[in-house]
C-alpha cells in the first residue's frame, strides 16, 4: 500500500529544535467523531494557523481548508487541554480563515462571517448560532473580556454576547480601513472596546461599539497625539490595566484605556545599532508579569523580548513567538517557524526558553512499502508494522527526502532521493549502498536483501555497498518504477509490464497486465494484488498470474481505485474517486465506508477496521467498527415499466440513433441525517459489474426519485448510500435490494 506522493522536500529541523526546551511525551489524542481514533504522529498545525488560549487550554485552527462545496468548507482544528489533545473539523458556509477565541478553559468559540460555532466541553461537541440581522460575508474577529461577555465583528458591524456566545445582539460598528478585513479587537469589559484600525491610532468605545473616539497617546517627549508612527500590540492585563506597544515604548492605562503613561524601551542587546524600535506584541500572564517583543522595523527578522512590569523594563529574554499569549502564570504560547515546518511552542519559565507542543502537519501520503505504514512529520518519520496499532518514531536519514521505506529483519531500510540506501539500526541510520547509477525509483526487501529498481534497471544488493545491475532477458533494456517482495519472491513493474522472480532475483519472467500498474503487494505466501488501470487484480500464486475481480461501488461517476491494502486474502480496503470502500471477500464485492469530512482519504489500510489519512489535515484516523457500523435502510421500487429502446430519425441527414430505455425509480431511506444523497446503479445480473446511473437528493421525509437510463443488458437497479460520520456516531454504507426492471 502506497499513498499519494507529495514531492515535499523535508530538511532536518533538528538544529532549530535543539535550541528549544525539551517537550513532554506524546499526549493522548481524541477525535470529535465517536468510534474514530487518532493514531500515528500527534496532530499538527501549519504556518497560517491561528491560536487562542485560556489557562491550560490551547485552541489552534489550521489554515488548510478544503475547497468550498454545497455543504460548506471544512477547517481542521486541534485542542490541547491539560495534556490531552483533541482533533476535529468545523464546517462553515463561507470561505476564509475563521476567527477563534477561548473565553475559558472549556469554552471555545469560532466565527466566520455571520456564523458562530461554540463548544462548552473543550471542543468535543459544537453548536452553531447565526448572528442576527447579519448579511455580511466578510471575515470577522472575536474578543471576550471573560467567559461570558464578548464581541463578534464582521463587515464593519458589531454584535455582543453576555452568555458565552449562545445568543448575540447587534450593538454597533467597528472602525476599519478595509470592509473585507476586520482588525483585532480588545474587549476591556462588557461594554468597553479598543482597536487599532490602521496601525497608527487607537480607537475606544465604552458603549459596545455604538460610538468610538480616538484616544490621545503620549509621543516621545510626552506630547499627546492622535496618531503615532506605529501602534502595535494592545493587551489587557489580569489587573485590568491596558498596555499598548508603540514605536519605542510601551503605554500603560489604569482607567480602561482613557489615558496613558509612557515608558520608553531600552535597546535590547540583540538589536544593537537599530535606528528605531517597534513593540508589535506583548504577552502578560495571570500574575501581571509581561514580556514585550522589541523589533527592528528595518530588519524584520531581528527581535528580542524584554520583561516588563509597572516599574518598567527588565531583563532580556527570548523574542516572542508569533500570536504570543500568556494564558497562565509564567506560561507563554505562540507559533514558531522552523526550517521545514511550524511548531506551536510553549514557555513555562516566563519566556526564557520555549519547547514544541504541537509540530507541523504530516506530509500527505504513506512512503511505506510492503505493509509498512510510514508518514513524515516535520523532520521525523513515524512507522507502524502492525497497521496502526503501534508507531515508532525516528529521525530522517538526512536532508534528502525519503522515496520509500520498507521493514526488514535487520532494521527498516529507506531509499532517499539522492540515491542512498540506508538502514535504521538502534535509532540511527547507516548508509548501506549508493544506488545512484541505476537512477532509483523504488525499493523492496527480499528476505533481508535490498532490491532497488530504477530507470536503468534492477539491482539486488547481496554484497553491500556494491550495486550491480541484474542481467536477465526479461529485464533487458528496461527501466522500472515499482517493486515489492516477500521472502524470495520479487515483483517489479513499469507501465503495464510486471516481472517476477521466485528465487531471490536469479531468474525472471515477465507478464503484461491490462492497464498501467500503480501498485503491487504480496500479502502472504500465495495471495497478492495489483492495481492495474485503476482496477483491482488478484493472484493466488504469489504473483505468477493475475486476474480481475470486482470494482468498488460506483458512487456518482467514480469507480476507480487509487490505493488499496489487504490485511489478508479476504479483508481489504480501497480508496479512489468513489471514496473509501471495504471488501471481505478478496475484492469480489465492496461496501462504502464514510470518513470524517466525507472526502476521499489520501490512503487507507486494513486493520480489522480501517486506518485512513485525511486529505486536508494529514492526520491519521482509525475506525475499528468499519464492517459493523449501523446502516441506513433503503427501500426501492420502479414506477411503471421501462420505456423501450427506440430508433429515431434526427437531423437533416435523417440519421437514425438509438434512444436508451429509461425507468423512474422511487425509494425511501431511513436512519440518515436530514440531508443526504442516494447513488443509483444498474446491473445485468446480481453478481455483475455495477454501472453508475446518477444520484438523487433525499427529501425531508426520506423519499427520493430519479429517472434512470438503462444500458442494453441492464436488468436490475440498486440504490446505495455512502454513509456519514456524525457527532453522534457513524452510519455505514448500505444498499437496497436489487429491483428487476419490467420491460
Amino acid at each position: 500500500m502506497r499513498g499519494v506522493a507529495t514531492g515535499i522536500a523535508v530538511v532536518s529541523a533538528g538544529a532549530a529544535l535543539a535550541a528549544l526546551a525539551p517537550s513532554a511525551g506524546a499526549a493522548p489524542v481524541e477525535t470529535i467523531w465517536p468510534g474514530w481514533q487518532s493514531v500515528g504522529p500527534a496532530p499538527g498545525i501549519d504556518s497560517g494557523s491561528t491560536i487562542a488560549t485560556s489557562g491550560t487550554t490551547i485552541f489552534a485552527m489550521r489554515s488548510a481548508a478544503d475547497s468550498y462545496s454545497n455543504s460548506g468548507q471544512r477547517h481542521p482544528f486541534v485542542v490541547d487541554a491539560a495534556g490531552v489533545q483533541r482533533v476535529g473539523t468545523l464546517t462553515f458556509g463561507r470561505t476564509g480563515q475563521p476567527a477563534i477565541a477561548a473565553p475559558s478553559q472549556t469554552r471555545l468559540v469560532a466565527q466566520n462571517g455571520c456564523e458562530v460555532q461554540r463548544s462548552d466541553d473543550t471542543g468535543a461537541t459544537w453548536g452553531t448560532v447565526a448572528l442576527p440581522d447579519c448579511k455580511e460575508l466578510s471575515a470577522g474577529t472575536l474578543a471576550f473580556s471573560d467567559a461570558n461577555n464578548g464581541f463578534a465583528a464582521a463587515g464593519g458591524r458589531l454584535w455582543s454576547t453576555a452568555d458565552g456566545g449562545v445568543t448575540w445582539k447587534p450593538t454597533g460598528t467597528v472602525p476599519q480601513s478595509n470592509s473585507y478585513v476586520t482588525r483585532p479587537l480588545v474587549a476591556v469589559n462588557a461594554t468597553t472596546l479598543l482597536q487599532t484600525p490602521d496601525g497608527t491610532s487607537l480607537r475606544r468605545s465604552e458603549d459596545g461599539g455604538a460610538t468610538w473616539k480616538v484616544v490621545a497617546l503620549p509621543a516621545q517627549g510626552g506630547m499627546l497625539q492622535t496618531a503615532l508612527p506605529s501602534v502595535g500590540a494592545v493587551v489587557r492585563r489580569a489587573n485590568g490595566a491596558i498596555l499598548v506597544g508603540v514605536r519605542g515604548a510601551v503605554l500603560r492605562s489604569t482607567d480602561l484605556g482613557k489615558t496613558f503613561t509612557r515608558t520608553d524601551a531600552p535597546t535590547p542587546p540583540e538589536l544593537a545599532g537599530a535606528k528605531d524600535l517597534d513593540v508589535p506584541m506583548i504577552a502578560c500572564d495571570a500574575a501581571n508579569a509581561c514580556v514585550a517583543d522589541i523589533d527592528d522595523p528595518g530588519v524584520s527578522t531581528r527581535h528580542q523580548g524584554l520583561r516588563y512590569t509597572d516599574a518598567g523594563f527588565g531583563a532580556p529574554v527570548a523574542g516572542l513567538p508569533r500570536q504570543a499569549s500568556a494564558p497562565a502564570t509564567n506560561t507563554i504560547v505562540g507559533l514558531q517557524d522552523l526550517p521545514t515546518t511550524t511548531a506551536l511552542v510553549r514557555s513555562t519559565n516566563g519566556g526564557g526558553t520555549y519547547g514544541p507542543v504541537i509540530t507541523g502537519n504530516t506530509s500527505l501520503g504513506s512512503i511505506g512499502g510492503d505493509g509498512l505504514l510510514s508518514v513524515i512529520r516535520g523532520d521525523r518519520v513515524s512507522m507502524s508494522t502492525d497497521r496502526g496499532e503501534v508507531f515508532t518514531d525516528a529521525p530522517l536519514p538526512g536532508p534528502s527526502p525519503i522515496v520509500e521505506d520498507v521493514t526488514a529483519p535487520g532494521g527498516t531500510i529507506a531509499l532517499t532521493e539522492d540515491g542512498k540506501v540506508s538502514r535504521l539500526v538502534g535509532g540511527a541510520w547507516q548508509t548501506v549502498a549508493d544506488a545512484t547509477p541505476i537512477k532509483p525509483k523504488a525499493i523492496a526487501v527480499a528476505g533481508d536483501v535490498p532490491v532497488v529498481v530504477g530507470t536503468r534497471g534492477v539491482a539486488v544488493i547481496n554484497k553491500p555497498p556494491a550495486v550491480t545491475l541484474t542481467s536477465a532477458p526479461a529485464l533487458a533494456g528496461r527501466g522500472f518504477s515499482g517493486a515489492t517482495a516477500r521472502g524470495k519472491t520479487i515483483l517489479i513493474w513499469s507501465g503495464t509490464r510486471l516481472v517476477r522472480s521466485g528465487d531471490g532475483g536469479k531468474r525472471w519472467k515477465a507478464q503484461t497486465l491490462p492497464g498501467r500498474i500503480t501498485d503491487v503487494t504480496i500479502v502472504d505466501k500465495r495471495f497478492a494484488f495489483a492495481l492495474s488501470g485503476h482496477r483491482l487484480l488478484t493472484s493466488r500464486n504469489a504473483g505468477a498470474t493475475f486476474k480481475g475481480v470486482g470494482y468498488p461501488v460506483p458512487l456518482g461517476d467514480g469507480n476507480g481505485i487509487d490505493t488499496a491494502a489487504f490485511r489478508d486474502a479476504k479483508n481489504g480496503v480501497s480508496t479512489g474517486d468513489a471514496g473509501l470502500q471495504i471488501t471481505t471477500d478478496g475484492g469480489r464485492s465492496f461496501r462504502p465506508v464514510p470518513t470524517p469530512g466525507g472526502t476521499e482519504p489520501v490512503f487507507a489500510d486494513s486493520t480489522g477496521g480501517v486506518v485512513v489519512q485525511d486529505r486536508l489535515s494529514g492526520d491519521l484516523y482509525r475506525f475499528l467498527a468499519a464492517s459493523k457500523a449501523a446502516s441506513a435502510k433503503i427501500s426501492l421500487k420502479l414506477s411503471g415499466r421501462a420505456a423501450p429502446r427506440k430508433a429515431r430519425t434526427t437531423g437533416k441527414g435523417k440519421k437514425k440513433r438509438t434512444v436508451a430505455s429509461t425507468v423512474r425509480v422511487v425509494g425511501k431511506i431511513t436512519g440518515i441525517p436530514l440531508d443526504g444523497t442516494v447513488h443509483l446503479v444498474t446491473q445485468g445480473t446480481k453478481s455483475g459489474d455495477q454501472a453508475p446511473a446518477g444520484s438523487a437528493e433525499v427529501n425531508a421525509d426520506g423519499t427520493f426519485t430519479r429517472k434512470v437510463r438503462l444500458g442494453a443488458g441492464d436488468r436490475l437497479v440498486r440504490a446505495w448510500y455512502q454513509g456519514a460520520v456524525l457527532p453522534s456516531g457513524t452510519i455505514g454504507g448500505s444498499a437496497s435490494t436489487a429491483v428487476k426492471v419490467r420491460k
